[in-house]
């Protein structure tokens, strides 16, 4: 069996149509000869790791980065442009 690792930010127990699409990957793959392993985010207090025989779920805190944590639009800007900028300093 395959392993494939599936990162999204909306899961369930999230209710929205962006958490559908993963949740249903993790219920089919495994027919196709694939065990998922999804992290996504913790919605809940409750929410655990569930290991099952047909894949993995693991719920971890995702913090917010900075630019989204800034009120004052000019510095959430600037902080987009820095972030775009070093992204790309590979070159």
């Amino acid at each position: 069996m395959k392993k494939v690792v599936i990162l999204c930010y909306d899961f369930p127990p999230k209710n929205s149509v962006a958490s559908q699409r993963p949740f249903s990957w993790f219920k089919y793959f495994h027919k196709f000869n694939y065990y998922p392993i999804i992290f996504t985010n913790k919605w809940d207090s409750k929410d655990e790791s569930i290991i099952t025989l047909s894949g993995e779920i693991h719920y971890l805190d995702c913090d917010l980065n900075i630019r989204s944590k800034t009120p004052i639009s000019i510095f959430r800007k600037v902080f987009t442009l820095i972030e775009t900028l070093t992204k790309w300093n590979k070159l």
